[in-house]
C-alpha cells in the first residue's frame, strides 16, 4: 500500500556504497545511484533485471534469484 511507483530497468545505473556491501555478485545497503539519488540496494549486479521500488521515504533498487522471478515480482506488484 505504501509504494508509490514500479519501474523495471535492465542495467544498473552507476552506484557508490555509501554504507553496506558491494561485492562481484552482491550489493545491500545504502547507495547513491545515478539518476535516483540516495537508494537502498538489495541486488546482484550481474543481473540483466532490476526493480525500482519507489515509497514514501526511500527508494529501493532489488533483483531477485534470477531475471525471471524479478520480472514475475514487477508483474505482482503491478497488478
Amino acid at each position: 500500500n505504501e509504494i508509490e511507483s514500479v519501474d523495471m530497468i535492465d542495467a544498473l545505473p552507476s552506484t557508490y556504497k555509501k554504507n553496506g556491501t558491494s561485492m562481484d555478485n552482491l550489493k545491500k545497503g545504502t547507495f547513491r545511484v545515478e539518476g535516483y539519488g540516495t537508494c537502498e540496494l538489495f541486488l546482484n549486479p550481474n543481473r540483466a533485471k532490476y526493480l525500482v521500488i519507489v515509497l514514501p521515504k526511500e527508494t529501493v533498487i532489488l533483483s531477485d534469484r534470477t531475471d525471471e522471478e524479478t520480472i514475475q515480482l514487477y508483474h505482482e506488484l503491478t497488478e
